[in-house]
């Protein structure tokens, strides 16, 4: 493999060019879930590029062989984004979380939000780009109320209420 075949595998998508709108676009005006899975260290902010760029492409080859229609798209070296059509979220929950544990690997965790959208691109778009602020900024899933479902390392995640103020 040369330079150029090795840069082009790590953009990862289900269309023939690297367009995030464009597939956003494709994937209609109806209903989806959507799935935003970001991996990282799993003590520490940064680190482990070659592993966290091994599992990704690990997700990646199991959500197209495992997920029927479904388009996705590689947002950074950590971030893929799924659409699958229709509004099961519960199956594609299962899916994906099965999936997710499948792919444990030492040393990272999976943080997985997933979501129903009704609507065109743009707001496709924007439910997405809200997902990954989630993750990326809070990474302890501190938006939960925001999206309907989260997986950490592929198990649901369900946090204790907020404290009461006495």
């Amino acid at each position: 493999m040369n330079a150029y075949e090795r840069d082009e595998a790590e953009y990862l998508t289900t269309i023939e060019k690297w367009d995030l709108m464009e597939l956003i676009v494709r994937s209609g005006g109806g209903p989806s879930v959507l799935v935003a899975i970001e991996v990282q260290p799993r003590h520490d902010r940064t680190g482990l590029l070659e592993e966290r760029g091994r599992w990704i492409h690990t997700v990646w080859d199991a959500a197209l062989c495992r997920v029927p229609e479904v388009a996705g798209h590689r947002l950074s070296w950590s971030q893929l984004l799924f659409i699958c059509k229709g509004a099961d979220i519960q199956a594609a929950e299962n899916q994906f979380a099965e999936m997710l544990r499948s792919c444990k690997a030492e040393g990272l965790k999976s943080l997985c939000v997933l979501s129903t959208v009704s609507g065109g691109a743009d707001v496709k778009l924007a439910v997405a780009d809200r997902m990954f602020e989630g993750l990326g900024k809070e990474r302890n899933f501190g938006d939960r109320a925001r999206f309907e479902r989260w997986l950490l390392d592929g198990e649901r995640y369900i946090a204790a209420p907020p404290p009461r103020n006495s």
